[in-house]
């Protein structure tokens, strides 16, 4: 997914770019775009693959 992608894009300080990723990466995979702001919804993506657990941002 473009979770990676989007991360760096955070951390570079455009998380407008993360904005653009995330939808792209979660339609490719087959799955809804969640609600929220892009930590929410980066770590949304990251519990689908079982690579991180849910946390309070």
């Amino acid at each position: 997914m473009n979770a990676l992608g989007a991360c760096k894009a955070v951390l570079r300080g455009r998380p407008e770019t993360a904005d653009g990723l995330l939808p792209r990466g979660f339609h490719r995979i087959g799955e809804p775009d969640p609600t929220g702001g892009w930590a929410h919804r980066i770590a949304a993506g990251g519990k689908l693959y079982g690579v991180v657990e849910l946390v309070h941002w």
